[in-house]
């Protein structure tokens, strides 16, 4: 969970930065969901081999390194892909921005994609219950070739024939070291975010025996709510109720 949520915040920032300059966001989202697809392909074949070099390292090393060796194999093998798809969400927040005329928001962005998680995160219960790790994987891996040749068809269709839309809002005095305080305030919310999610993993875990089970439905009511909060706020601002 810390390498696959350091990996979004990384690859968010990062995309924030570069995608502003990319003259086809789509594109760049298009080439990354493909590969992260493509690494979903190769993902059995990988942890295969990894757990056979863990096992024969196990046998010669004591319980602290076998502890940080575990826990760096980990980190890799989460983290680059989990970068691409922090990127990818930064290149699709920029081509809202330039292409849909104001219809989407920020927010309402942020809440269609923590929707979709947990759709995924539920799907993935029935996934491993029918068919096993290895084919769920598999069907993962073709869904996100789709969003890639969809995301391409888009970009090819329309970024080729709606012009950039350029909007100067003005820049604030001071309004960088706030934004900076606000987004630090944001993520420390989010790490007590986490700290209860992992928590709730723990106890439910322990009662229900089944822990896979436990961490797909805690995510996906966990991120369900963030994503309900983030639509409602859209509607309670249009009624300028917020």
């Amino acid at each position: 969970v810390a390498a696959f949520m350091a990996g979004l915040g990384g690859g968010s920032v990062l995309g924030a930065k570069k995608a502003v300059e990319s003259r086809s966001p789509l594109i760049v989202f298009a080439v990354l969901e493909a590969a992260v697809a493509l690494y979903a392909l190769l993902m059995p074949w990988i942890t295969s081999v990894m757990s056979d070099w863990m096992i024969a390292w196990a046998s010669e090393s004591g319980l602290g390194v076998w502890y940080g060796v575990q826990s760096l194999l980990m980190l890799m093998l989460m983290l680059f892909p989990a970068m691409a798809m922090g990127y990818g969400y930064a290149c699709v927040v920029e081509s809202a921005r330039r292409y849909s005329a104001g219809r989407f928001e920020l927010g309402q962005l942020y809440g269609l994609n923590t929707l979709g998680g947990a759709t995924g995160a539920l799907l993935s219960v029935a996934l491993l219950a029918a068919g096993g790790w290895k084919n769920a994987v598999y069907i993962i891996a073709f869904t996100g070739f789709a969003v890639a040749a969809l995301a391409t068809y888009l970009a090819l269709t329309r970024e080729g024939r709606i012009a950039l839309l350029k909007k100067d809002h003005g820049r604030v005095e001071g309004g960088e070291k706030d934004f900076l305080k606000a987004a630090l305030l944001y993520g420390l919310v989010g790490m007590a975010a986490m700290i209860i999610q992992i928590g709730w993993v723990r106890v439910f875990g322990m009662i229900m025996l089944r822990t896979e089970y436990v961490l797909a439905l805690i995510v996906m009511v966990f991120l369900a709510g963030i994503a309900a909060g983030s639509l409602i706020e859209r509607r309670l601002k249009d009624r300028k109720i917020i």
